[in-house]
């Protein structure tokens, strides 16, 4: 039950899973650092930043060689990961809950039959005393 209470509370100990480039490099501004008039409207994939179109061009920028999609791709990526991570967790939830109620099911039973052969050896000592 303890690893069943800890899987709900799974953003605390499963955090890792939700770290992507864009969650541990979010910019501090909408504009760009190297080119202050310049809106981040782009991602490189290789450095994990949020980037201009002037970082992206070719030949003086310093991401121009770089896998490069659009901020909006990037979302939509991370939406789907986490889609995924989600439905995942939520999977692995519900095996949890069938394991627990399978065990809560083996110790009710356990229990009975322990009443069970209490309540007859009870029986055979009371027949031996007569």
């Amino acid at each position: 039950e303890q690893q069943l209470k800890e899987l709900i509370n799974w953003p605390h100990s499963c955090g890792d899973l939700l770290k992507t480039p864009s969650t541990r490099a979010a910019p501090i501004s909408e504009y760009c650092s190297d080119h202050p008039t310049m809106k981040l409207v782009r991602f490189c994939k290789q450095c994990g930043v949020e980037v201009c179109k002037e970082c992206t061009r070719f030949p003086v920028g310093r991401h121009r060689l770089h896998e490069i999609i659009s901020s909006d791709k990037l979302i939509s990526e991370e939406i789907r990961k986490l889609g995924e991570v989600t439905d995942s967790v939520a999977e692995l939830l519900e095996e949890m809950q069938r394991a627990v109620s399978g065990v809560k099911e083996m110790k009710q039973s356990v229990r009975n039959r322990k009443d069970d052969n209490i309540t007859a050896t009870r029986e055979i000592f009371a027949a031996l005393r007569i």
